[in-house]
């Protein structure tokens, strides 16, 4: 049962099974379909879905006008993923906070089986369900590894190992990380954390947050039986844009994480991946437009590395520090 949403709170509503933390940037068109599956992805237990818009457009009303029960807090202009999920967390009623993308659409019963999970395995303090694809398959990014010069140099030689794909069923797999758009973390773990780290803008902040998970001893799961579909098409994954940000998330990764030569040291294996992929690419630009897509797509970071490869604190790499 959804939570109300008046401004005034009485005791009752202090204390939610769950929150869901929705954070848009102009993802107006897919609000009606992701919002309007939760109710039956959760009957089971008390919850409450909060949303704010990072970005320009009607989202606040489209909701307000649709979805009267959704608390629409009050936009802080476009801070990135991390803050605008921190923002929600602060304002979230819920023992458990799910970060949900809204380009996604959950299955029936997808969170009641997480907080299932939740009761019957209080050792995992982060889960996390199975994403799946328009063409019905899982995608095998939602089990995800905290990333090292290992893992790097593998793809710079070997490529991308073929992900293992997780049936589900009724399993529970303990894993390092999780996709950060459909992860339901306990409350008091998230703010004994300190939630996720604003200094990332946008992508490896989810890293971070089981980087610093596992370093505290806590442990996250995938949960089998729990579904999402996510609208892949939402988005070019080789959009230069798309890129740009990923690679400037990864290379603020290390340097957060770890001693200085060891994260020149992996941050040098980034650049030299997005310029195999790029020489790569291009020298097959002619046969497709796939390759076409990825020559343009890994260019500007192949070819200015400066521009990301102190990640956040790069010149102009945080457009949230650009005036």
């Amino acid at each position: 049962m959804a939570a109300s949403s008046g401004n005034q709170l009485t005791p009752s509503e202090l204390e939610l099974d769950l929150s869901i933390l929705v954070v848009g940037y102009n993802s107006a068109s897919y609000l009606t379909e992701c919002i309007g599956a939760v109710h039956s992805a959760v009957s089971s237990y008390s919850w409450e879905v909060l949303f704010v818009n990072n970005g320009t457009d009607v989202s606040e009303e489209l909701i307000t006008a649709k979805f009267p029960e959704v608390r629409v807090l009050a936009s802080i202009g476009n801070v990135g993923f991390a803050a605008g999920n921190n923002y929600l967390a602060k304002h979230a009623r819920g023992r458990w906070l799910l970060l949900l993308n809204p380009d996604t659409r959950l299955y029936p019963e997808a969170l009641d089986m997480l907080l299932d999970t939740a009761k019957e395995h209080p050792q995992f303090d982060v889960l996390g369900g199975i994403t799946m694809g328009q063409d019905g398959e899982p995608d095998a990014a939602a089990r995800l590894q905290l990333p090292s010069f290992a893992s790097l140099l593998r793809v710079l030689l070997i490529g991308h190992p073929q992900p293992k794909k997780f049936a589900g069923g009724s399993k529970v797999l303990k894993v390092d990380a999780l996709n950060g758009g459909f992860m339901m973390a306990r409350r008091d773990r998230w703010q004994a954390l300190g939630g996720l780290d604003e200094g990332f803008f946008l992508y490896a902040e989810e890293l971070d947050f089981f980087k610093r998970l596992k370093d505290a001893g806590g442990q996250a799961a995938l949960v089998g039986e729990s579904r999402i579909f996510h609208d892949f098409g939402s988005g070019d994954n080789f959009s230069a844009n798309r890129i740009r940000f990923l690679t400037i998330g990864n290379a603020h990764y290390f340097h957060k994480n770890f001693r200085k030569p060891y994260a020149y040291a992996c941050v040098m294996l980034i650049w030299a991946i997005a310029l195999k992929r790029y020489l790569g690419a291009s020298l097959l630009a002619s046969r497709s437009d796939w390759y076409a897509r990825m020559s343009r797509g890994f260019g500007p970071v192949a070819k200015s590395p400066t521009k990301w490869m102190w990640g956040y604190n790069s010149p102009g790499a945080d457009p949230r520090k650009i005036r």
